[in-house]
């Protein structure tokens, strides 16, 4: 990358940013596109949203888009979306914060005029930068020089960075994995030492920092290098994770599988306790401990013991269970050439497969209730091991046999 004015780097800007930015210049205001929407412009990344930044007020910018949808999404804080071509765009008054007592929050914000005292309070230097298509990229932190160092850096002090907002410290981390960077020295040592404030920050929050931490390119790098800080977070997961990594050359790309990996030496009460202290959702935490199930079983060693196998869970978790396998180091190739066969060709492993029903057996004499539910399963077995093929007539007479008296 090479960037030698700010002022001659364009970004092209979508229509439904650059009609309220020309909107509110019109109006005598300042407007900026900020944070990792500019990031990602300069690092040749599509943006999943942009931000807004101006010096009108709330009360000014209501006036500016009185012919707007407007929502007042946090107007004490300075913000509030407008729907621009049906697209929803955060705009937040320049602003700067007041006192943190909460590791998360400023207590009282205070709107300024002034551009720079708005970035200042931002959290690292690649997300301070703004842009419009007259001024080009406002860069007074050094985010493009960090972009090129491949380097997440904290914006002025980064032990005061922390301290106001601890959860910047999984975004540090975060950030660090996804786009592929290192966390520049002193930020990590800051990071490292307020990492117990942690313990202040919503669960919720971090599991979805976490969720996109291990899904990022440099994932198994920054788990390495920062687990002291991830076991602030889950103690379960990450206080001994530097090891297990070691053996670990590509990340699965399947985030629950990952997280089952982290795990893999917790007894299963740890696991339910790391899960439901970091808020995952019951089908999040049936998947994981499923998952952390299965792989402490034998690796089937032929088809019917693939089969038997798949029925005891349901089949579209096994490519997973093959992941967290490999992620161990475990040889499955034989074990995959089998599933494949069973999935491709519909081979039956469930009693809903079987070519009778309930309805089927009551007919034959066979009472209804426990029993009926025995002789699925019953049959389902022998299906599975060959003793009788799965046709209708053949299942009901093998029925007859076994369960009539």
């Amino acid at each position: 990358m090479k960037i030698n004015n700010n002022s001659d780097f364009k970004i092209e800007l979508p229509k439904y940013i650059k009609s309220l930015i020309d909107l509110l210049n019109s109006k005598g205001y300042e407007a900026y596109a900020v944070g990792g929407c500019v990031r990602d412009c300069v690092m040749g990344r599509l943006p999943n949203d942009f931000d807004m930044t101006t010096n009108a007020t709330p009360d000014e910018m209501l006036t500016v888009f009185c012919e707007y949808k407007v929502i007042e999404t946090g107007l004490k804080h300075g913000t509030l979306t407008v729907i621009s071509e049906n697209i929803p765009v955060e705009i937040t008054t320049y602003r700067v914060d007041g006192e943190y007592h909460d590791s998360r929050h400023p207590d009282k914000v205070y709107f300024t005029r002034n551009l720079k005292d708005d970035v200042s309070r931002r959290d690292f230097t690649v997300n301070a930068m703004a842009y419009n298509d007259k001024t080009g990229i406002v860069d007074f932190y050094g985010g493009i020089d960090d972009i090129k160092k491949k380097l997440i850096m904290a914006v002025g002090d980064a032990d005061k960075r922390f301290k106001e907002d601890a959860l910047r410290i999984i975004r540090a981390l975060r950030f660090a994995s996804v786009l592929g960077f290192d966390i520049e020295e002193k930020t990590a040592f800051a990071a490292s030492e307020n990492a117990e404030l942690l313990k202040n920050i919503s669960a919720e929050r971090i599991n979805v920092e976490l969720k996109k931490l291990l899904l990022g390119k440099n994932a198994i790098k920054i788990l390495k290098e920062h687990s002291d800080i991830l076991a602030f977070v889950s103690p379960e997961m990450f206080s001994s994770c530097t090891e297990k990594l070691k053996k670990l050359s590509t990340a699965p790309d399947d985030v629950n599988v990952f997280f089952a990996f982290l795990l893999t030496d917790s007894t299963e009460k740890e696991a339910n306790e790391a899960l439901s202290r970091l808020k995952f959702s019951n089908a999040e935490r049936k998947e994981i401990t499923e998952l952390l199930s299965l792989q402490k079983k034998d690796i089937p060693k032929n088809k019917i013991e693939m089969k038997f196998f798949i029925s005891e869970t349901y089949i579209e978790l096994i490519p997973k269970y093959f992941m967290l396998l490999s992620a161990l180091g475990k040889g499955t190739s034989s074990a995959e050439k089998y599933y494949a066969e069973i999935r491709d060709n519909k081979e039956c492993v469930y009693i809903s497969d079987l070519k009778v029903n309930g309805n089927d057996l009551s007919k034959t004499g066979i009472s209804k209730g426990e029993k009926i539910g025995q002789a699925l399963k019953f049959l389902l077995r022998a299906v599975i091991s060959g003793e009788v093929e799965n046709k209708k007539e053949e299942l009901l007479e093998f029925a007859k046999n076994n369960f009539l008296e």
